[in-house]
């Protein structure tokens, strides 16, 4: 009987590409023959195929872990799957032991090898090494240059293996499992019909025996996952307000290890209504240097959005060079892209490389935008707007992470119950092509983990969570150039937004740091951020009594402002949005108006401080 450790795999955009994969007929070391459908396929049996060459450091650096050798070991004996090996250079065995020269994947290999001829490439399109195909029991050919979950760097363990086998074609190897598929029911009775539409990246809590972990449904509509023996408990998480799931959340009790059991979680739209989201973000501004600025955009509502629109405005050091796609339009720094007609659930990128002005000053803090649209009467606002506000930079730490609202380094205040974003970069800065990048992040308690939400990233990825806390961020097959090569192009990033623990007291931490592994090698610690919870009220770093009073609060156009006269004479007044930025400053007497007729609805931060080092500070909500 197989003790099988329930592996953590999500789909956050699987695309599972296949088409129909050549016949082929070879021979193994051990002087067995090979036939793809006769043998194996026609059979029932998937069958996954790692093509490698004793020459490439990479195949032993994989061997290296085990976890291929361990799934042919305990996997591939139930008969349902065929592992096998391929080098199309090594011609004979003495190559392949390393007898001249290398590494002996003679020895590390413990399923079949064959060695082929360069011919193999072609006919299964190999573009690098080690390169993996699994080749499902209908003919079906999926390829790790299609799916980055067939990427080697994806195969940490043989249960990850054995749930990818389980993901592609099927194969249980005689272990329970439970498919889930989440679908638009467009119909509204809560079942499947063949006009349904399967909707991806929807985001899933699964409870098991042993463990919590949350995924996201991949591109046809599926969670799925091996299972032991025990209750299972399933829960969807409506992308939005505009959505909501029949039959949520369903428990399943698995039996016996032969047991296969389908879900069906139907999401039904609450009013047909587009909404478009769009976010900014650059993973750095270098004075003198090109830097790109990255804008992600989905229609996440329920119905196709008509005549959509992006535009990006950028601030005055940020010269415009190029972009992919290029804009609809340029007028001085605005760029103005048409997006047409956006599907529901369709995504777009749009990457633009600027140069930063080498008149800027280090420090100089730039602001870049992007409005989005339209927004219908079905949301409250008619565009949506992000911002972002970046330091320019000269020499810099190229693995970082980054917390907003920005403070001072690393240590800085914040406000209870307002949300955390979070940014990690990322450089290539070896020697050599980047194929995989994985980022570790264990997330404080003092954060609400169902709130987590996967953002902007500067290319593709994948991330799970499981029930150690622990987020992983997977960039499968990046291919990331080194900085010799390509100093732009080495640099990536990925961001994730959090909310706190509802009403944190004064001075609790939420500390923060990631690991980031490239490749094989040891991890890169990022720095670590500190976000210390502080009112402003009753901080013991601010005046117990700020001594000022505020009205009207929540406020429209103006606010009231006085002070003690007694203990203020006068001061300066700062109004601070939730990202740190200072967005108005002004001397007051005794008594003011201050005017925030410009300000869009939100929570700011008024901070008043003196000559004498008084400080204050109140918390006010601009609502019209």
């Amino acid at each position: 009987m197989k003790l099988f450790t329930l592996a953590i795999l999500t789909f956050l955009s699987t695309f599972l590409y296949s088409q129909t994969a050549p016949d082929f007929t070879l021979t193994d070391t051990d002087g067995v023959e090979h036939n793809l459908y006769a043998d194996y396929l026609d059979q029932g049996k998937t069958v996954m195929l790692h093509v490698g060459a004793q020459w490439n450091p990479w195949d032993s650096v994989f061997m290296s872990t085990g976890a291929m050798q361990e799934f042919h070991s305990e996997f591939t004996t139930s008969g349902d799957a065929v592992l096998l090996f391929i080098d199309p250079y090594s011609n004979t065995v003495d190559v392949l032991n390393g007898s001249q020269g290398g590494y002996d994947l003679m020895s590390a290999i413990n399923y079949p090898k064959i060695l082929a001829d360069q011919s193999f490439n072609e006919l299964y399109d190999i573009q690098w090494f080690p390169t993996i195909r699994m080749i499902c029991p209908d003919g079906s050919l999926h390829s790790d240059f299609e799916n980055d979950e067939l990427s080697y760097g994806q195969f940490e363990t043989a249960e990850i293996i054995a749930e990818t086998f389980f993901q592609f074609c099927g194969t249980n190897f005689e272990v329970a499992s439970i498919s889930s598929t989440l679908f638009n029911d467009l119909d509204g009775d809560c079942i499947q019909s063949a006009d349904d539409v399967i909707m991806p990246r929807v985001k899933m809590n699964v409870t098991t025996p042993n463990s919590n972990f949350t995924r996201f449904s991949d591109e046809a509509g599926k969670v799925r996952f091996l299972a032991g023996i025990g209750d299972y408990n399933l829960e969807v998480c409506p992308p939005n307000r505009l959505w909501s799931a029949c039959s949520n959340p369903q428990s399943v009790t698995i039996l016996s290890e032969d047991q296969d059991e389908n879900i069906y979680f139907p999401l039904q739209a609450i009013e047909d209504c587009p909404l478009l989201e769009a976010e900014i973000s650059a993973p750095f501004l270098r004075r003198c240097f090109d830097s790109y600025v990255y804008v992600d955009y989905c229609n996440i509502g329920t119905a196709a959005l008509e005549e959509g629109f992006v535009e990006v405005t950028l601030d005055n050091f940020m010269v415009f060079q190029s972009s992919d796609p290029m804009p609809s339009s340029v007028s001085g720094n605005v760029l103005r892209y048409e997006l047409g007609t956006v599907d529901m659930w369709a995504c777009g990128k749009i990457k633009i490389t600027v140069e930063i002005d080498c008149e800027s000053e280090l420090g100089d803090l730039q602001c870049y935008s992007v409005n989005y649209g339209p927004i219908f009467s079905c949301d409250t606002k008619d565009i949506g707007s992000s911002e972002v506000c970046d330091e320019i930079i000269g020499a810099y730490d190229p693995n970082d992470k980054r917390a907003f609202p920005l403070g001072d380094e690393d240590n800085y205040r914040i406000l209870p119950n307002e949300e955390i974003q979070y940014q990690i970069r990322f450089q290539n800065t070896g020697t050599d092509t980047a194929f995989n990048i994985v980022i570790e992040d264990v997330i404080s308690d003092n954060v609400d983990l169902a709130t987590f939400i996967p953002g902007q990233s500067s290319h593709d990825y994948s991330v799970d969570i499981n029930d150690g806390r622990k987020v992983t961020f997977r960039f499968d097959n990046i291919m990331l150039p080194d900085s010799n090569v390509n100093l732009q192009g080495s640099n990536g990033f990925i961001n994730y937004s959090i909310q706190q623990v509802p009403d944190l007291a004064n001075d609790i931490l939420i500390e923060n740091e990631a690991a980031i592994f490239f490749d094989f090698n040891d991890p890169i610690w990022t720095n670590k951020t500190i976000h210390t919870i502080d009112d402003g009220i009753s901080s013991t770093t601010a005046l117990a009594d700020p001594q000022f009073t505020v009205a009207p609060n929540p406020a429209q156009d103006w606010i009231n402002i006085e002070l003690d006269a007694a203990k203020w004479q006068a001061a300066s007044a700062q109004v601070v949005d939730i990202s740190g930025r200072v967005i108005l400053e002004k001397e007051i007497q005794a008594q003011a108006r201050l005017d925030i007729s410009d300000l869009n609805d939100g929570l700011y931060l008024l901070k008043l401080s003196n000559t004498q080092g008084q400080e204050g500070q109140r918390l006010i909500t601009i609502a019209r």
